[in-house]
């Protein structure tokens, strides 16, 4: 009976260490497939892998970065940001392309200062890399942005009166060659 428990016990061990050997071979095989297709710039198949990746391993910085960047090539910019701030959020940046990528979104959300920053980030570390983005027509449309909000006017307002009545619009006056209100019944 114990020299069955052994043997039994010994079977399953090795049964267990080969799912693990096999598991770490397919993993492995997935990112090299990841990367080849995240170099080639076919994203949508890389997308699937990293997706795949990031689900065992969701503080990677490496899976986190290039799945957001997979996202934002073929789906939604919007969607890849939370990933680019994963990446930020370790404060390990494997590409500088992070702020390039990050200051787009800040632009198209309208958040003029902080894409500055992220483009001025991107150029500080991109200083010695020979196929760097020159994002200087990003950075003054960002600075015209800036500009014309902080030189936004409001309207003056000249007088504030209450009313109770429900049709508060027929106190206005109009010339008959004005505009009327329509009262629909």
């Amino acid at each position: 009976m114990n020299q069955k428990f052994i043997s039994s016990l010994f079977f399953l061990t090795v049964l267990l260490w080969q799912t693990q050997q096999c598991f770490a071979q397919n993993q492995s095989s997935v990112e090299k497939r990841a990367d080849q297709a995240f170099a080639k710039k076919a994203y949508g198949t890389a997308l699937v892998d990293y997706r795949q990746l990031l689900a065992k391993d969701q503080q990677n910085p490496k899976f986190n970065y290039r799945y957001g960047v997979c996202i934002f090539e073929t789906e939604n910019h919007f969607a890849a940001a939370k990933y680019f701030d994963v990446v930020l959020g370790i404060q390990q940046v494997p590409d500088p392309l992070l702020y390039y990528y990050r200051g787009r979104i800040y632009q198209e959300s309208y958040f003029f200062n902080a894409a500055i920053k992220a483009y001025e980030q991107y150029q500080a570390l991109s200083v010695n890399q020979k196929d760097k983005i020159d994002l200087s027509k990003q950075i003054s449309a960002c600075q015209r942005a800036v500009n014309e909000v902080q030189g936004y006017v409001q309207l003056p307002l000249k007088s504030l009166l209450s009313t109770e009545s429900t049709k508060f619009y027929a106190q206005y006056k109009f010339a008959s060659d004005d505009y009327t209100f329509y009262q629909a019944p």
